[in-house]
């Protein structure tokens, strides 16, 4: 309990900073974004089929203009949960937090192409007896059509994957292959 609690307040602190350290007059200082997708989780299970979604938000910092922090909150459940008909008691999802290191290509004035690897806290619900905390890390990529004109304020969409594993407790993983929109501020 006490790791978990240490954990949070590093999380807290890091966003904090990240927050606190923008240059509030620069441009497309910060963006806010959504995912919905399906994909595999597993938590010491056999993979199950889910759903994905994602919300995040992205802060320039004034250390680096090529790498953007992402914070995101992650939500994986069973397809079952939202078919019609289906009366299971159990469930399965993972739900969790992530900060990640973002960096983008620009391929010509309309696609872009964007990777990032950061640090993953996942709270593990694959059986309905069962709730484990786990740390690890997630790798993702995404390519699609940024809709701005001349960097201003506007949408980028993009079709993503995105890879999360933990390294203790039940070893919870996910694969997500998603839709995304981003705003940029």
């Amino acid at each position: 309990m006490k790791l978990k609690f240490t954990f949070l307040k590093i999380i807290f602190s890091l966003s904090l900073f990240l927050l606190l350290s923008t240059n509030l007059r620069a441009q497309n200082n910060f963006g806010i974004g959504a995912f919905l997708g399906g994909g595999v989780l597993s938590g010491n299970s056999p993979n199950v089929g889910a759903f994905s979604t994602s919300i995040f938000i992205d802060v320039k910092t004034p250390l680096s203009e090529s790498i953007v922090p992402r914070l995101s909150l992650i939500y994986m459940r069973d397809f079952n949960y939202i078919l019609p008909g289906t009366r299971f008691n159990n469930y399965p999802y993972i739900q969790g937090y992530s900060i990640k290191l973002m960096t983008s290509q620009d391929y010509s004035q309309d696609f872009f192409f964007e990777e990032g690897a950061g640090f993953l806290f996942l709270n593990d619900k694959t059986f309905n007896d069962t709730s484990n905390t786990d740390y690890g890390a997630l790798f993702s990529v995404t390519a699609g059509l940024d809709l701005r004109e001349n960097n201003n304020p506007g949408f980028k969409l993009g079709v993503g994957i995105e890879y999360g594993i933990t390294f203790n407790n039940t070893l919870a993983k996910y694969f997500s292959l998603h839709l995304q929109a981003e705003y940029l501020f």
